[in-house]
Order: structure tokens, then C-alpha cells, then sequence
């Protein structure tokens, strides 16, 4: 409106710049004025000195959508996790990392330190990779962060340091970060203003008013609140994609974590942007380019440790979790860009080299293959309005799969080799010698014997587990299946046990003790021991 009385007073000229002004044809149209010479400059680095990437998915296969209703998901913020991990892995020096709230990245930040990532937790995993850095609210506080930040970046030589910050607050406008401080820059979610905001809501209906009796030759002219609201998100991100980078001989990586981020038309982010923006299915897909990209300009990433490998690797430790990690890095996806189907890479391998490694006897038959309990869930639900007397009629010790394979409840047992490597040859195990001893020895027996009958009870059908399910909310519930499907499929207890943990305690504990039925043999002791620790038993 302000524009609108200058121009109408005989303003002659009206000049408006900015490094974030894209996308310019929404922005003119909500100043309500017409500009006769508009002028978008390219970056004053080449196209080859920025290298972008949209990230849709984690390597579990969980979309990275980052809407309200999923950005509290445990397998959602996991998968974060993996990105932010893989990408110190590639990424050298400085790394810029902006979420969309706050909010959003204490939550992020809180479960990282308790989520397991292989041997360690994942804030340990990515503190080994690089130092950690995070933006305080206060400007004093701000300035000690930031110096001790590119302290950090120029005495590392190599391995650098990690700053996580919030679109739109103090670190994303105006701070510069040049060559080794900001070697990559990565956003994680869009960040939506708040609909309740009074300047939000002020600004939709008067734009909801401006196109009221427009002709509909007009109405392209005239953007629309919910446009107008998608614009004003994508801006705040173009400004921390600008702090790659800051002058002609800078360079840098830009890593968009959110699957929206692939849908969206190229002319929402800056003009420098556009060419090199690709859309990947994980950050896996991404890694050789980003290490060529590097590479030519010889730096690399210092690591002063073993390398950290994928998510699928460390969950199992078998040779064909490796495999089976390949064949998903290498499967292509169909013409509409989906995700790999994860059914079809399913098998009994997992199966056999945990009988290998446990040293099951060549005599015991081999088992048919494990169904998903995501697939059982899926038959429960289909089975829901079967007639109660006539499924009370069917043999409780056969769960029937989605493929229409009979499960047997009970596991066969299996015929065990000693471990001869935990006794000295020619030596027998000591004798418990006085009464005192074999009495504690009965009492620990009796206690693990005890715990092993309360958890044998938690033990329930498809159909029983699938009816718990449906007590929580949609989303939670979707949630819950994806982590047990990818369970069946990877052997990753740690990302199922921190999904089932967030999801369902305290609220939903009947849910997190049938749990216990649908993991394998190797897995349950240190279920015990979880559910010792949340006094379960």
C-alpha cells in the first residue's frame, strides 16, 4: 500500500534490491505497482562452483517430509540423522545446517543423543566427524559461538566443524561465511510462518481480496494467499542457501532435506541455483558427486578415525546385510521417481547368517523364510470383520502371513555348537563351590527364568497386535509398521527399538511389550534389559 501512494504522489523512480528477492514475479505482484526493467543477475561464481542436491529419502527408505504432522516421527528424525552423519562424512571443513524451527531442532538434538547409530549414539557418531556448534538465541552468546566456530574450522585442517542454526534467525541474514566456513550448507524441513500469526493472516485475506471479480485473464497476475504463503517459506530458505556462497572464487555444496523440496519448480530457488539443482533418492546417491566435486579442487575430508559406515551395515555386522545394502544403492527407481520396493529385496539370508554366526549344526533344516510382521499386520487388517466364533476355531500356533504363508508362532529350537573359544582346552568350567554361591547362582536363575515367562505372555497375534495399533493416532501408527517393515528387511533393532521407544512410552506400553514376539532370537536379551531399564518388569 505504501508503494501504491508513492507511486500514485508522481514518484518517478522506484528501486528495489535485494540478494533474495526470488522469486521476482510473486514479489512484484504483491507490491501491487508495475516494474517496466526487472534485472536478474547470475551469481558472480560459475555454475561449476555450486553443487545442489534434493534429498528425498533416508537410506531405511522413510520420506524426509517434514510437515508438522511427521517431523516428531522417530523414524523421520533418524533419517535426518543419517544425512547429517553421511554428509560429514563427505563434506570437509565448515557445514552449515538449518532447520525450519527451533522447535524443531532441540527436538532433533534431544533424540540424537539417546538414538544408537551402530556402536555409538548419533550425536557422539557426527561429534567425532566434526565439532559441534549450535545457535543461541542471544546476540553476546551468538558472537562467542561464531568465533569459537571459525576457530575451530581453521585449526582443524581438514575435518572442520558443524554449526546448526534456524532459517530466518540471526545466522541464516546477514553473516558471512566464507570459503573453509562454509564448505556445505544443508536445510533440513521448510519454514513455514505460523498460520495463526496475525501478519499472516492479515496478509491471505487481503490477497483472498484482490482476486475477488478478477477476470480470469487477470488472476495469473494476482498471486493467491496459499502461493503467496509457499513463496514467503522458500525465501527464508534462499537465504541460508546464500551462505555458500560469498565471493567469486567461493564454492560450495547446498543439500535440501525434504522430499517437497523435489517437487518444486526451479524458479522458486535464486537463479544461480537452478542448473545444478538434481533430485536423489538418498544421500547414498549423492556421495561419489559430492566427493568428485571436491575432489577436482583437491581438498578432502579429514577423518582421524575408522569410517563410519551405513546405517544397514553396523545394524547386523553379516555379509549380507552388505549385500543386501548394494543391491538398495544400486536399484533403480521406477520413471516416476518412487522409492525401491524394500519387499522385493527381502530374504532368509538375514536368517542364515545369524543361525552362521551363533554356530547352528549343518543337520538342522534350513527355515522357510521369515514373513514381515508389516505384511501380517497389513492381512490382519484386511481380516478385521471375520467373524470372531470362526477365527476362535483356528489353531492359535500359526500366525497366517500377508503372503499366505503359515508362520509358526513358536520358533524351532536350535541345536547350539560351545563356544570352545571362552574355555582353555583340556579345562573344565569351575565348580560353584560353597552353599552361598549356588544359592545366588539358583536365585539369578529363578529371576531370568521369571522374566522369560512374564515376556513369553506378551507375546500376541497379528490380528491382536494389529487391533492396539489401531487405538493410536494415524500417523503413529503408519510410523510403527514402516519401522517394523524395515526391521524384517535391514536387522536394525536400534532404529526400531528408538521408533517403538518414542511412540509408544509411556502412553502406549502394551504395544511396546508385543514388540517382543516379533524380534529375532539375538535381539530379545537386550530387549530384557530395555524393558528392566523402563521398569517393565
Amino acid at each position: 500500500m505504501y508503494l501504491r501512494y508513492l507511486h500514485s504522489s508522481g514518484v518517478r523512480s522506484v528501486i528495489v534490491t535485494s540478494g533474495t528477492l526470488s522469486p521476482l514475479d510473486s514479489f512484484v505482484s504483491s507490491l501491487g505497482i508495475s516494474f517496466p526493467v526487472i534485472l536478474e543477475n547470475q551469481h558472480a561464481a560459475s555454475l561449476d562452483q555450486i553443487l545442489g542436491a534434493r534429498i528425498r529419502y533416508s537410506q531405511g527408505g522413510i520420506d524426509l517430509c517434514g510437515t508438522f504432522h511427521r517431523r516428531s516421527s522417530a523414524g523421520y528424525i533418524y533419517g535426518l540423522g543419517e544425512v547429517i552423519i553421511r554428509a560429514c562424512q563427505i563434506i570437509p571443513d565448515g557445514i552449515l545446517v538449518f532447520f525450519s524451527s527451533y522447535v524443531v531442532m532441540n527436538s532433533c538434538l534431544k533424540f540424537w543423543k539417546t538414538a544408537k547409530f551402530g556402536a555409538a549414539f548419533m550425536w557422539e557418531t557426527i561429534m567425532n566427524h566434526k565439532d559441534t556448534f549450535i545457535e543461541p538465541k542471544s546476540k553476546l552468546e551468538l558472537k562467542a559461538v561464531l568465533l569459537q566456530f571459525r576457530q575451530k574450522v581453521r585449526e582443524s585442517s581438514g575435518s572442520g566443524a558443524i554449526f546448526f542454526a534456524v532459517c530466518r534467525a540471526k545466522v541464516s541474514e546477514g553473516i558471512d561465511f566464507s570459503d573453509n566456513e562454509s564448505r556445505g550448507v544443508i536445510v533440513i524441513g521448510i519454514p513455514y510462518a505460523p498460520t495463526t500469526n496475525p501478519r499472516i493472516e492479515l496478509k491471505k485475506q487481503f490477497l483472498t481480496k484482490q482476486r475477488i471479480g478478477v477476470a480470469k485473464e487477470e488472476l495469473k497476475k494476482n498471486i493467491s494467499a496459499d502461493e503467496w504463503y509457499q513463496v514467503d517459506a522458500i525465501r527464508g530458505v534462499n537465504q541460508s542457501i546464500g551462505r555458500v556462497l560469498r565471493h567469486k572464487d567461493d564454492f560450495g555444496v547446498v543439500i535440501l532435506v525434504d522430499s517437497r523440496f523435489c517437487s518444486m519448480p526451479s524458479k522458486r530457488f535464486p537463479s544461480w541455483m537452478r542448473g545444478c539443482l538434481k533430485n536423489y533418492q538418498n544421500i547414498g546417491h549423492f556421495e561419489n558427486e559430492c566427493k568428485q566435486f571436491f575432489k577436482k579442487r583437491n581438498i578432502e575430508v579429514c577423518v582421524n578415525h575408522k569410517k563410519i559406515s551405513s546405517v544397514m551395515e553396523m545394524a547386523s555386522g553379516f555379509v549380507s546385510s552388505r549385500k543386501r545394502h548394494e543391491i538398495v544403492e544400486q536399484k533403480k527407481t521406477n520413471d516416476e521417481g518412487l522409492p525401491f520396493d524394500i519387499d522385493t529385496l527381502y530374504s532368509s539370508e538375514a536368517v542364515a547368517a545369524f543361525e552362521k554366526s551363533i554356530g547352528v549344526e549343518d543337520t538342522v533344516p534350513k527355515r522357510p523364510k521369515r514373513s514381515c510382521i508389516f505384511e501380517e499386520l497389513e492381512e490382519a487388517e484386511k481380516n478385521e470383520l471375520v467373524d470372531v466364533s470362526h477365527s476362535a476355531d483356528i489353531d492359535d500356533s500359526n500366525i497366517q502371513s500377508g503372503s499366505g504363508m503359515v508362520i509358526q508362532k513358536t520358533k524351532p529350537k536350535l541345536r547350539l555348537k560351545p563356544n570352545n573359544s571362552s574355555l582353555i582346552k583340556g579345562q573344565c568350567r569351575p565348580q560353584i563351590g560353597t552353599p552361598e554361591e549356588k544359592m545366588k547362582e539358583h536365585k539369578s536363575l529363578s529371576i531370568r527364568q521369571s522374566d522369560s515367562d512374564i515376556m513369553s505372555g506378551w507375546q500376541r497375534s497379528a490380528v491382536e497386535y494389529n487391533k492396539l495399533l489401531q487405538s493410536m493416532e494415524k500417523s503413529k501408527r503408519i510410523t510403527l509398521k514402516m519401522a517394523l517393515k524395515n526391521y524384517a528387511t535391514d536387522n536394525n533393532f536400534q532404529t526400531l527399538i528408538s521408533t517403538f521407544t518414542m511412540e509408544t512410552v509411556p502412553n502406549h506400553l502394551e504395544i511396546f511389550k508385543g514388540l517382543y514376539g516379533y524380534l529375532y532370537t539375538n535381539h530379545r536379551p537386550e530387549f530384557l534389559n530395555i524393558c528392566r531399564q523402563l521398569k517393565l518388569l
